[in-house]
């Protein structure tokens, strides 16, 4: 972090909840202790170990999430409450190339290195799961994924609209073509203009 924050490269990185933070006033103490009986919070210092200098300090912003648990998000952003928003948009692109890899489309097992083929390749690769998601909250409606006896979800929202979509597109062909063409945009075809 602070290689990131000498070099102005703008993050957004998780910390534990036993990680310590010392602020500006020389008092440290651990997140956990911080947040005991609050839902959010902001600090601005040090992780213990980094120096404490004006040009690596951090801004951190926690919350609550699923129930008891603690997000906490160090950044060098203006404020603390940026990285979070960060960190979710980063989190969904996290989720999304999990669903393009290991979880449905193994897109890493096609071994692609030319960069223009590899951005055809994604492109069609982030249609496949709009699709996949689409086919799943038409299945699903408002109904929620059940939850295991451990209290995780049997299955994602991908891999139950992958499951769908395949079902769809062997057995009901015009059921899973309804679901991409039912909330697609239609927008008229427009060709590019050259100049």
């Amino acid at each position: 972090m602070k290689f990131l924050c000498e070099n102005n490269v703008p993050f957004a990185i998780r910390l534990r909840e036993n990680m310590q933070i010392q602020l500006a006033d020389g008092r440290m103490f651990q997140f956990r202790s911080g947040l005991r009986n609050r839902r959010r919070g902001t600090w601005e210092g040090w992780l213990n170990g980094m120096g404490a200098t004006p040009a690596n300090q951090l801004r951190v912003a926690a919350k609550r999430i699923k129930g008891s648990e603690l997000l906490i998000v160090a950044t060098n952003l203006e404020e603390g409450v940026s990285g979070l928003n960060l960190y979710r948009k980063r989190w969904g692109i996290e989720c999304l190339f999990a669903d393009a890899k290991t979880r449905g489309l193994n897109i890493e097992d096609t071994h692609i290195t030319d960069p223009d083929k590899l951005a055809t390749l994604l492109v069609v690769v982030a249609l496949a799961v709009i699709w996949a998601y689409r086919c799943g909250t038409r299945a699903m409606g408002r109904t929620a994924i059940p939850r295991k006896a451990h209290g995780r979800y049997e299955k994602s929202w991908f891999r139950t609209g992958f499951d769908t979509l395949r079902n769809w597109i062997i057995h009901q062909p015009g059921q899973a073509l309804d679901a991409w063409v039912s909330t697609c945009p239609r927008r008229p075809y427009q060709p590019a203009r050259s100049g």
